[in-house]
């Protein structure tokens, strides 16, 4: 069975987000603008990494500012369970290419 991940539906307000920038509100809350599958953005909440439901209750107050970007370093599962697993059309996004050439 592939893994799935559901996202929240498109929130209009968040249309002219950035993937890849950081945003606060007026709560100061912070938050991880990110792409989804369907082309829109949608939002992390930060430290959590938790996505943000449009009116959910984790979901912006008031104004979103945005306050730079972000950059995230994907570190290698130690966990000799997970050390094997070969990155699949299910489980990568974007493979540099020739990825699946050398599989």
């Amino acid at each position: 069975m592939s893994p799935t991940v559901e996202t929240p539906t498109a929130e209009p307000a968040w249309a002219d987000l950035d993937a890849g920038w950081m945003y606060h509100d007026e709560a100061d809350s912070w938050f991880l603008a990110v792409g989804t599958p369907q082309g829109g953005p949608t939002l992390l909440g930060l430290p959590s990494f938790t996505l943000v439901a449009p009116g959910g209750p984790d979901a912006p107050v008031g104004t979103l500012s945005r306050a730079g970007a972000a950059e995230l370093t994907v570190l290698p599962d130690d966990e000799p369970e997970h050390a094997d697993t070969p990155l699949t059309d299910e489980n990568g996004v974007d493979d540099p290419p020739g990825r699946r050439d050398r599989e």
